[in-house]
């Protein structure tokens, strides 16, 4: 992939608070700026959008226009977060999904970008049952997935997202999954979206995987949102929920990192961190007050 320098959109939710802020706030908006609202974010999209071909052509053309790396996350899986309920919805059916990811795919092109594929939707596939799906359904869009953008955005590099360190233990049910949902088409996974899980905890879980997918799939570089495990994870209380969205006194993590050809991969020893949290969340209909993980790297 030639070009290498993510994209910091003007349109992020730090940078528009920044830019609304400025007059009546000026000394917290500048260390806002300038700590998280100029670091490149990820672009998430979903079945918000009118015209979801204008709003990742218009994305994909400004990074393509400055030189930059567009980052983009797919999030409109039927049944989407299934396991947590708070940004449920997505895609009526597998039909309706087809169709919007592969507009999605079509939009972006021949042109280079970065793609984070349906955050939660493999390690929340076995949930679905709860509201009357077939965790083999999840796996079977997911593949479809991965060969439309494949087809239609052949020079993406797509990351199936794959949970956290904490969530799905069982590492080679989590190969197994991975494996049916596609992950030989993608360039690699993704670990610790919208979570605080160390990066360490995380670098050892990812090689675990990394390894079992090996013998069947190649290997398959993985990535880590760091944006909010510079504190670890939340002790919890009598409030667990403050785990997950925005819990008190966490930290942004590791600077972001990427390797020697551009690459954000750990097998390079590099990561492919998130944005800051703490309020600078990116458009994801996530559980409520939490914020959403954008990925630059340094």
């Amino acid at each position: 992939m030639p070009v290498s320098t993510p994209i910091a959109s003007g349109e992020s939710n730090p940078a528009v608070w920044v830019r609304n802020n400025w007059d009546a706030q000026r000394a917290r908006a500048e260390a806002i700026n300038n700590g998280i609202a100029t670091k490149p974010i990820f672009m998430w999209f979903g079945g918000w959008f009118g015209d979801l071909t204008k709003a990742v052509d218009d994305y994909v053309g400004a990074a393509q226009a400055a030189d930059k790396l567009p980052m983009l996350v797919a999030y409109n899986i039927p049944y989407r977060d299934a396991c947590a309920t708070h940004s449920n919805g997505g895609a009526a059916d597998a039909a309706a999904y087809h169709a919007w990811i592969t507009t999605f795919a079509q939009a972006i092109g021949s042109r280079h970008a970065v793609v984070i594929l349906e955050p939660d939707a493999v390690a929340a596939a076995p949930c679905v049952t709860q509201v009357g799906g077939d965790p083999e359904d999840q796996y079977r869009i997911l593949l479809d997935a991965t060969q439309v953008l494949r087809a239609n955005a052949p020079n993406a590099w797509v990351y199936l997202d794959a949970g956290n360190s904490g969530w799905v233990t069982n590492k080679n049910d989590l190969v197994t999954r991975l494996g049916k949902a596609g992950i030989a088409n993608t360039r690699g996974f993704a670990l610790n979206v919208s979570n605080y899980k160390w990066t360490d905890q995380t670098t050892t879980y990812g090689t675990d995987v990394k390894n079992l997918l090996a013998p069947a799939h190649g290997s398959k570089p993985f990535v880590i949102d760091t944006s909010r495990n510079g504190n670890g994870p939340y002790p919890g209380d009598s409030t667990p929920e403050d785990d997950w969205r925005n819990p008190p006194k966490r930290k942004l993590g590791a600077a972001p990192a990427k390797s020697a050809s551009g690459a954000p991969s750990t097998t390079t020893g590099s990561r492919c961190p998130a944005t800051p949290t703490a309020g600078a969340a990116s458009r994801r209909p996530r559980r409520p007050g939490s914020s959403a993980p954008t990925w630059p790297w340094r």
